[in-house]
């Protein structure tokens, strides 16, 4: 799953660096731009999750053409040079994405700065970069977009999703839609995405 949001991300990249495409196609440039950042936080992401899982692991940063593309990239990377990448991605979606709590007021969902600083502060953090931590932490501390919430629950009501300060970025549960897409809290019947498990909230006082 990690390496299919890969090579969509590597293809959208290749797309909105086309400066002859996007002209062709009239992409707004603030839009563009936008886009652009969230795809360098996605494939950084899902970097991370790679290398944290296995370590060294074969690193793509452009669209496949064929299999022959396939079978030269299919070696692996040294953890290390995969984290240089990650690092360089997170940098250059900082430069791109607008300031503010969100990235767009009618899609909150979608990457924003703060969740780029967030995940620059993880990367260092999972690195060992102290120095790092506290200066990517302190820089979004400064926005003056996040503080937790005086009641921990508050991070799953739908009810104040997007109207609570702890949630960074969030995945846009919605119910009864086609595809599913869901709502988290369903996970306590089996089924959801990055939601509480029944005996964790067993663990807390009513």
């Amino acid at each position: 799953y990690d390496y299919a949001g890969i090579a969509r991300t590597n293809l959208a990249i290749s797309y909105l660096t086309d400066a002859t495409l996007t002209a062709s196609l009239g992409v707004d440039e603030t839009l563009r731009k936008s886009l652009l950042g969230q795809v360098y936080f996605l494939r950084a992401f899902y970097y991370f999750d790679l290398v944290n899982l296995y370590g060294d692991v074969p690193l793509l940063i452009a669209p496949l053409k064929n299999f022959a593309d396939a079978y030269s990239v299919a070696k692996r990377e040294t953890k290390a040079n995969v984290y240089v990448q990650i690092s360089k991605d997170l940098a250059d979606a900082k430069l791109l994405l607008p300031d503010g709590k969100y990235a767009a007021a009618d899609e909150k969902w979608r990457v924003s700065k703060g969740a780029v600083m967030a995940m620059e502060a993880k990367v260092a953090l999972y690195n060992q970069k102290w120095a790092d931590v506290i200066t990517a932490v302190t820089a979004m501390e400064s926005l003056n977009y996040y503080s937790l919430n005086p009641n921990y629950f508050d991070n799953f009501s739908v009810a104040k999703e997007f109207a609570e300060n702890e949630v960074i970025l969030a995945y846009d549960h919605k119910s009864l839609t086609t595809p599913r897409t869901g709502n988290g809290l369903c996970a306590l019947a089996g089924w959801g995405f990055i939601a509480p498990s029944a005996n964790f909230i067993a663990a807390f006082e009513p």
